[in-house]
C-alpha cells in the first residue's frame, strides 16, 4: 500500500477517535448539567417554620397569631403563589368528633391526622386578579406571613396546618406543609414547630 494511502487512513482514524471523544465529552457533559444542574435549579426546596402565639381579649373571644416563615433552600429562584392555613379543634372535643373518636373513625384509614373540626380558614394568594404581585425569594433568603385568627375562649388545644403551594409543581398540587399541636393556656403565651423539607414535596391535605 502507498505511504499516502497509510497516511490517508491514519489521519482519517485519527479525526474518527476525536469525533468520538469529542462526543463523549460533549454527552458527559449534557448528563452533568442535566442531572446535577438544572434538576437542582428546577424544582424549588423550602424550609418552613410556624410560629404561634396567643393573647385573650375578652371572656369570649381569643387571639390566635399564626406567623409562616419560608425559607428559600434551594438553587433557584422560589416564587410564592398561595399559602392555606387550616385551624382545627381538638380540646374541648366537639360533639361530633368525640363520636367519632368512640366509634374508632376518627382518624381516617391511610391518613396520618385525625379528622379534627375546622374552626377557621385563612388563606394568602398572589399573582391572579385583584391580587398583589408574588413574592420572589432568591436563594438562601426568608420571607414571613402572620395571620390572626379569632376562636372562642373556651378552645383549649387546636391543630394547625399550613401549606405553601409549589408554582413548579402547581397541576399536581405539590408544595410544602407544617403542622403544629397548640395549647392555649394562660391569657398569653407563645410556641413554634419547625419542618424543614429537603425531600421532595407532598401533596395539599383534603
Amino acid at each position: 500500500m502507498a505511504a499516502g494511502s497509510l497516511e490517508t487512513m491514519k489521519l482519517v482514524s485519527d479525526v474518527a477517535a476525536n469525533a468520538v471523544t469529542i462526543g463523549g465529552v460533549l454527552i458527559g457533559g449534557y448528563w452533568t448539567y442535566r442531572t446535577f444542574i438544572r434538576e437542582r435549579t428546577k424544582w424549588p426546596k423550602a424550609n418552613l417554620e410556624m410560629v404561634i402565639s396567643h393573647r385573650e381579649m375578652t371572656a369570649e373571644k381569643t387571639l390566635l397569631h399564626i406567623k409562616i416563615k419560608v425559607h428559600n433552600g434551594g438553587r433557584g429562584l422560589m416564587k410564592l403563589k398561595r399559602i392555606r392555613l387550616d385551624v382545627s379543634q381538638v380540646k374541648p372535643l366537639p360533639d361530633e368528633t368525640e363520636k367519632k373518636l368512640g366509634a374508632g373513625c376518627l382518624k381516617p384509614k391511610g391518613d396520618s391526622v385525625a379528622d379534627w373540626k375546622v374552626l377557621e380558614e385563612g388563606e394568602f394568594a398572589w399573582g391572579g386578579p385583584n391580587q398583589g404581585a408574588q413574592p420572589e425569594l432568591e436563594p438562601g433568603e426568608n420571607d414571613e406571613f402572620g395571620s390572626d385568627f379569632f376562636v372562642a375562649s373556651a378552645v383549649e388545644t387546636v391543630y394547625v396546618y399550613a401549606y405553601v403551594e409549589n408554582v413548579a409543581r402547581r397541576k399536581s398540587k405539590l408544595g410544602w406543609c407544617v403542622t403544629s399541636y397548640y395549647d392555649l393556656e394562660g391569657g398569653a403565651g407563645a410556641n413554634s414547630a419547625m419542618n424543614v423539607i429537603s425531600s421532595e414535596p407532598g401533596k395539599e391535605a383534603a
